[in-house]
C-alpha cells in the first residue's frame, strides 16, 4: 500500500490509523508513505489518497503558518513577506 499524504489533509491521524489496523496489516505486505517527495507509480501498488474540502484546507494551512510563525516562533522563512502578511490577516 502506498499512502500518499497530502499536507492539511489528516495526514498524522490517518498515519496513526494505518499502523493500528490489523485489516491493513493482514492484506499489505508492507506501507510506504509519501510525503511531499512525489511517489514513484507502479502499476501494481495499491494506493490511498485522503482529501479534504479544499477551503478547509487552505484555513487549516494558514493556521498552521501562523502557529509556526508567531506562537511558536520556528519559521523557516520560506516564503518572503510571510511573517507581515500573517501579522496582518491573523
Amino acid at each position: 500500500l502506498c499512502y500518499i499524504h497530502i499536507g492539511k489533509c489528516g495526514g498524522a491521524t490517518v498515519n496513526k490509523a494505518i499502523e493500528m489496523s490489523p485489516r491493513i496489516a493482514k492484506t499489505f505486505d508492507h506501507v510506504t508513505v509519501s510525503h511531499v517527495a512525489r511517489p514513484v507509480y507502479k502499476p501494481r501498488n495499491r494506493y490511498l489518497f485522503v482529501v479534504r474540502n479544499p477551503i478547509d484546507r487552505a484555513i487549516s494551512a494558514f493556521n498552521w503558518r501562523v502557529r509556526l510563525v508567531h506562537q511558536e516562533a520556528r519559521s523557516d522563512h520560506r516564503f518572503p513577506g510571510e511573517a507581515g502578511g500573517l501579522a496582518k490577516y491573523g
